[in-house]
């Protein structure tokens, strides 16, 4: 990993070592430090219900938040928000579309994909 990040550094010009230098402490320091924080740390009994749902829509945030960005930038760019502004929305949108794909999409196809296991699992013979 270290010859990696050096050769990174090495090769970068400028503004790119440091975007370089960000991106690896975020992926080789930061990312494992939060991972081993939340395996340590149990959230209060009065958020475990927040934290439960944001786990839920974890996948769809992540699977959506390109495109849902790619559409708020321009949206953004238009109304020329600051970036605090931006961001916000942002969040707002991805976490309203995730929980819409969750709610509408995801969770209905999962309970059929189940039911329709179900059924065919129960149709096998039994062999003693």
């Amino acid at each position: 990993m270290i010859p990696v990040a050096i050769l990174a550094l090495a090769l970068g010009h400028g503004h790119f070592i440091h975007e370089a230098a960000i991106e690896l402490f975020t992926v080789c320091l930061l990312f494992p430090l939060l991972l081993g924080l939340g395996l340590l740390i149990e959230p209060p009994p009065v958020l475990a219900g927040v934290f439960s749902y944001f786990g839920d829509i974890s996948y769809a945030v992540y699977a959506l938040h390109v495109a849902v960005l790619t559409v708020m930038s321009y949206m953004i760019s238009k109304l020329g928000l600051s970036m605090a502004e931006g961001g916000t929305l942002f969040i707002v949108f991805v976490v309203g579309a995730a929980t819409i794909a969750v709610h509408a999409i995801d969770a209905p196809l999962r309970k059929e994909i189940s039911r329709r296991l179900a059924l065919r699992n129960s149709a096998i013979p039994v062999t003693l």
